[in-house]
């Protein structure tokens, strides 16, 4: 019996809105990513708050890329903050569910 795991074939997406009506699908993020938002959850300031998300952003299977300051002009502050809240549940669901 062979076990295969193939890196990168992420199952779980994340569908985003954006205003202008196009849609991202959002992966599970890389560990560098994954680790400096647990790291900041209770203590980001905004500007580290908008280069996580930029990040985030950037871990699409559309091949959109985004800068932070590209990020602050998307994002209103209440807008920013839920993002981070609902995509941080997601990622917790992902990481919980069964492969």
């Amino acid at each position: 019996m062979t076990n295969r795991f193939t890196l990168g074939q992420h199952k779980a997406t994340f569908t985003l809105e954006l205003q202008d009506g196009r849609e991202l699908l959002l992966t599970v993020p890389p560990l560098s990513v994954f680790k400096r938002m647990t790291a900041m959850q209770d203590s980001a300031g905004v500007d580290d708050m908008i280069d996580i998300v930029c990040d985030i952003l950037n871990c699409n299977r559309t091949g959109a890329t985004f800068t932070p300051k590209e990020v602050a002009g998307l994002f209103a502050f209440d807008d920013l903050v839920g993002f981070f809240s609902v995509y941080s549940d997601f990622v917790a669901g992902a990481t919980k569910a069964k492969n």
